[in-house]
């Protein structure tokens, strides 16, 4: 979902090339072995498929635009049960939200999943190359390929420091959600076909080269064991529009593939078919599908939509029967600011959160943070996880001697 641009607090490039030049980079190899239950989550989802009825999950997003907080998602979460009789199993966050730190998303996150739901973290990344114009391109809309994400894959500019202290502190809170033992659909580089955040219109290679960047790190250097990875394009609008397959960085890197869809809330139905066709290509990759946002647009741009989410229930069974999860977006798109809401959570298709499993007792493992990504020579390279130790000796010696003037 694309937003205005939020600005980010003064000082904090200019402490970044300091940061990253003197801090060691640790090695959370240990914490690989840490049972979460992600496999069990992926498992689920990939049957959801093959059944007949609780086939698909649906999901309310919890909060990211101005004035959305823990508080209100959670009112939007229980006036679906209040309607409905039914929980939602499924919500999300993201963590540039306009009105709740990451602490405050962590906790929320953590909330949700301890009372049993499922829990996607999307992220709207600041800019690297201008950080105060948010997620956006730094020249404007369908001027993003001027962002060079190749900068960002090479040592020695400002724009690779920058998003390597990104990378560190993001990694830094998904680990205290990894040791709450908090399976995460965590969707990085969404819309990555569109032509309005500054990851878009990017060289193939490049941004591929980006994901995988993101993947190893996160994975293998950090431990992060409890992230299922979302590969969330937009849905093709036109017939120029870059097709939804051609930025997927491969089967190794992807857990599970989605599509973006908002559409206008008097069309007949859901079309996944139009132009190049969001529907097939995805399909094609084999993974758990769904759509990973989804709203009813107003004609008038505006206010509330009085979409019915039947309808949207009706199409996925009838037309795209492949799709097994959505979750409306928040503000207008949201599932309680719509019809329908009781014959939706009641339909058994649906999956709410007394359909979902009993995930398993995970271990926690302390955090750790504050662990910056390394700034020189091939990127993450681990060093050995002992503590470093710098003593420091100051032997200082005055002698003074007493000299005769000369004449």
């Amino acid at each position: 979902m694309r937003m205005k641009s939020r600005l980010l607090q003064g000082g904090l490039v200019a402490g970044v090339a300091w940061l990253l030049t003197f801090t060691p980079l640790l090695n959370h190899a240990a914490a690989q072995s840490m049972e979460v239950p992600t496999k069990q989550v992926l498992t689920f989802l990939e049957s959801l498929q093959g059944r007949q009825e609780n086939n698909i999950l649906v999901g309310q997003f919890g909060y990211f635009g101005d004035g959305e907080t823990p508080t209100t998602a959670d009112a939007r979460l229980a006036s679906i049960e209040q309607a409905s009789g039914k929980q939602i199993a499924w919500t999300g966050a993201d963590y540039e939200a306009r009105s709740a730190t990451r602490a405050e998303t962590n906790q929320w996150l953590i909330q949700q999943w301890q009372l049993g739901r499922l829990v996607m973290l999307s992220w709207h990344m600041p800019n690297p190359f201008a950080p105060e114009k948010g997620s956006d391109c730094r020249l404007g809309d369908d001027r993003c390929a001027e962002d060079n994400v190749q900068q960002l894959l090479t040592p020695g500019n400002a724009a690779y420091d920058f998003y390597q202290y990104q990378l560190t502190q993001v990694a830094d809170d998904l680990t205290v959600l990894r040791d709450a033992g908090v399976v995460i659909i965590w969707r990085p580089f969404h819309e990555m076909n569109g032509g309005w955040f500054w990851w878009h219109q990017q060289p193939k290679a490049a941004f591929v080269a980006l994901w995988q960047q993101m993947y190893t790190y996160f994975t293998e250097q950090r431990g992060l064991n409890n992230l299922l990875w979302a590969y969330s394009p937009n849905d093709v609008w036109s017939e120029w529009a870059t097709p939804v397959d051609y930025y997927y960085p491969g089967a190794d890197y992807v857990d599970l593939v989605g599509l973006d869809v908002y559409y206008s809330k008097d069309q007949e139905s859901l079309d996944l078919d139009r132009y190049a066709g969001s529907y097939q290509p995805l399909a094609a990759l084999n993974k758990p599908m769904g759509l990973f946002e989804f709203g009813p647009s107003p004609s008038n741009g505006c206010c509330p939509t009085q979409f019915d989410y039947t309808k949207l229930l009706n199409d996925i069974r009838t037309k795209y029967p492949k799709l097994a999860f959505f979750q409306a977006w928040e503000w207008i798109y949201s599932i309680p600011e719509n019809k329908g809401v009781a014959a939706l959570m009641n339909d058994p298709a649906v999956v709410d959160l007394a359909d979902l499993p009993k995930w398993s007792t995970v271990q926690v493992v302390p955090a750790v943070a504050n662990t910056p990504v390394a700034p020189k020579g091939t990127p993450f390279a681990p060093v050995a996880a002992t503590p470093i130790v710098i003593e420091i000796k100051i032997d200082i010696r005055i002698e003074i001697q007493q000299v005769t003037p000369q004449p």
